[in-house]
């Protein structure tokens, strides 16, 4: 049974590109392809073009029930993972029984709104002691690893610093939505964004190892805030051109807040039992649990450092 779409969308600025190739992944299915070079790494950037449309549109956006949309955030279905995982010849989700390993971003829900406040149109948790979005909540991303039904470790992924993007919005004036294939407004607010995650092995092999995670923002690879990002063209070799040059390691700050007391380890999220490391993840793995957002990947890579 087919989980997601491909659809071919122009690139080019005047809106007469030849157009490349996007998939979107429809709701509670997952996209998983193994690298070329396994489990072979110590350290690997991952980037991808990546917009949101919403439910069977292919192109389009609009507003989320009252403004944001929540999968739940309850059961291993109900959020996003977006991430690593290591390869098995039965697919499962993070935290199935059968998992044999994630690291990487874990959201359920997201507020849409032309605002450039960055707790707007980012994928987040949402606080157990926040029952609705708002300008000032501070709500936040976690990476996390786990193994099998466990969760070995999380982090806060800072608001301003690498929440992933999901605008797939139109209001008025305002674009912050994927528009028609062809028109000049794909060159427009809101078309496109990138995402950029950085993972590197401490302690490989040993009964203490431990990956840690560093989200790239957008914002300076685009624009000044997720609602006013400009990517038109995202084809494969602006995407290599980008994860080599502007697109320098950042550093993942070690944030916390007041909704949440779990220490934040997003700087050596551990990926071992106690007594060995497990064998580290082999493919890139993004699971869409949103009841109307629809991811859109128009491009991605791993970038293999050692």
């Amino acid at each position: 049974m087919s989980g997601g779409t491909i659809f071919r969308k122009q690139i080019a600025d005047n809106g007469f590109g030849t157009g490349d190739n996007c998939l979107k992944i429809d709701g509670n299915y997952a996209y998983q392809v193994p690298f070329s070079f396994g489990d072979k790494w110590n350290k690997i950037k991952f980037g991808m073009y990546l917009s949101f449309v919403s439910g069977a549109s292919l192109n389009g956006g609009t507003e989320a029930d009252n403004g944001y949309e929540d999968a739940g955030g309850t059961t291993n279905d109900t959020f996003n993972w977006i991430g690593l995982v290591r390869n098995a010849n039965t697919k499962s989700l993070p935290l199935d029984v059968v998992n044999q390993g994630f690291v990487g971003h874990k959201s359920h829900a997201v507020y849409v709104q032309n605002n450039v406040y960055t707790d707007y149109n980012t994928l987040r948790i949402l606080d157990t002691n926040q029952s609705f979005f708002d300008g000032f909540a501070d709500s936040n991303a976690l990476a996390t690893s786990t193994f099998g039904t466990s969760t070995l470790s999380t982090g806060l992924i800072q608001d301003d610093n690498g929440n992933i993007p999901t605008i797939y919005k139109q209001d008025g004036s305002v674009v912050s939505s994927p528009s028609n294939s062809g028109s000049v407004l794909e060159t427009g607010r809101g078309f496109c964004a990138y995402v950029g995650m950085t993972f590197e092995v401490h302690d490989k092999g040993s009964a203490s190892q431990k990956i840690s995670m560093t989200m790239h923002t957008s914002d300076n690879k685009t624009s000044v805030s997720h609602a006013t990002s400009k990517i038109a063209n995202v084809s494969m070799d602006s995407l290599k051109f980008l994860m080599n040059g502007a697109d320098t390691t950042e550093t993942q700050a070690t944030h916390t807040d007041a909704s949440n007391s779990a220490p934040n380890e997003i700087t050596g999220l551990a990926f071992n039992n106690g007594t060995n490391a497990h064998p580290l993840p082999d493919s890139f793995f993004f699971y869409n649990a949103m009841p109307k957002a629809r991811p859109r990947i128009h491009a991605w890579a791993v970038k293999k450092f050692s």
